[in-house]
């Protein structure tokens, strides 16, 4: 009897050593095959054709154990006998791994996943609402009008429009902002038609034209080319063609623009305007200072209706998550798509000549005397100013080597 099992043991061993090494080989190729997978928070998503498939994601010791009864399996099919230790054993580390209730109840997460996907808790989607103090969001293109535009449906938790009104929702008075690029873009028989009448307060976002105008030009070469809107930056000589061709015609716009804006809606009395400088609302140097401009953003908001002031948020706590989220991670709830505004290729700053670069610093001197009236806004341009000025004495820097 002692002789027989020395001798079933020896046999056994040599059949543990195979199954142990084609259980390794197998999990090594899944192992190669798993670095295809890009983790989601709960989900995974795995390319397919060049289109993301979003997979449900899997516990992965349960994958691994399933995998190994059916590589069994399949050796017991073909003759060969599966050694009753080498199953004890994973059964014995399968009880190993599994931790006491008690202890299991600890580990969990107390995060549902709506949670992880919208941590800051907003509303989404937007509520349809009756506004009747909505205001125009009005920029030069290239301003950040797409990330306002998100920002505000936020902290409001109501819709946005713009003044072709694509979502309908202008005309039928439910929106909270009205996007506008009038008058440097936009013909003006679509502003001031009458479903617009309603809108009566004007928000001025507004960025240095040294880097608004590149930006706007990005966006036209993606138009251009058919390329997804916020994606691609154009190469430096197809900038450089465009620039020379319109620089003083886009300059005099951006001009235009400003003070289109300034006129028709900022008086000392009211507060039907607010100025939103984008290098304010975006600064990731200054984080402070982009979180204190979205909470100064709201209080203007919420002052214009009482609809308003009911639905937005409440606590400083929730505007910090919000620019967190959408200004120092691009990461918009409810937009699983396209998380990512941010555009890749081509430089990240275009070039300008010196002469172009005087040709912004004396236009921007013009605007700012003429509205020196306006404290907020001649300070404004007295920074614009500044980085001008740098920007001049780096080009003929270069120049000069």
């Amino acid at each position: 009897m002692i002789h027989s099992l020395s001798i079933q043991r020896r046999k056994t061993v040599p059949l543990l050593l195979v199954t142990l090494v084609v259980l390794f080989a197998l999990n090594a190729s899944s192992w190669k095959n798993n670095e295809d997978f890009d983790y989601d928070d709960h989900r995974l998503l795995q390319e397919d054709g060049g289109q993301q498939v979003e997979v449900q994601q899997v516990d992965a010791s349960a994958v691994d154990n399933e995998r190994q009864e059916q590589q069994q399996q399949q050796l017991v099919a073909e003759g060969q006998s599966v050694s009753v230790d080498v199953q004890q054993q994973n059964q014995d580390q399968n009880v190993e791994q599994q931790p006491p209730p008690e202890q299991e109840q600890q580990m969990q997460p107390n995060i549902s996943p709506q949670q992880l996907e919208n941590p800051c808790n907003i509303q989404i989607p937007p509520k349809e609402l009756p506004v009747m103090g909505a205001s125009f969001t009005a920029s030069y293109p290239g301003s950040g009008a797409k990330l306002t535009w998100k920002l505000v449906r936020a902290i409001t938790g109501i819709y946005t429009g713009d003044d072709h009104d694509h979502n309908g929702r202008v005309e039928k008075k439910s929106v909270v902002a009205v996007k506008t690029h009038y008058p440097a873009a936009g013909p003006s028989e679509i502003f001031f038609h009458e479903r617009l009448g309603h809108v009566n307060s004007g928000i001025l976002l507004i960025r240095n034209p040294m880097n608004a105008l590149p930006s706007y030009h990005n966006f036209m070469y993606e138009q251009a080319n058919k390329l997804l809107n916020h994606s691609t930056r154009a190469p430096v000589e197809v900038w450089i063609q465009w620039r020379n061709d319109h620089f003083q015609e886009e300059v005099d716009n951006w001009v235009n623009h400003a003070k289109f804006w300034l006129d028709r809606y900022y008086t000392p009395s009211d507060k039907q305007f607010f100025l939103l400088p984008y290098e304010h609302l975006t600064s990731k140097v200054q984080t402070q200072l982009g979180i204190e401009t979205l909470k100064n953003l709201g209080s203007y908001l919420i002052q214009l209706d009482p609809i308003i002031q009911e639905n937005a948020v409440k606590t400083p706590e929730t505007y910090q998550c919000i620019w967190e989220l959408f200004v120092l991670n691009r990461n918009v709830p409810g937009e699983k798509e396209r998380r990512s505004s941010l555009r890749s290729g081509g430089p990240v700053t275009y070039p300008y000549t010196a002469e172009q670069v005087e040709y912004m610093i004396q236009s921007l001197i013009e605007l700012r005397d003429a509205y020196a009236h306006i404290g907020e806004f001649y300070a404004l341009m007295q920074e614009y100013l500044g980085a001008l000025v740098y920007k001049k004495r780096e080009v003929e820097g270069a120049e000069y080597q």
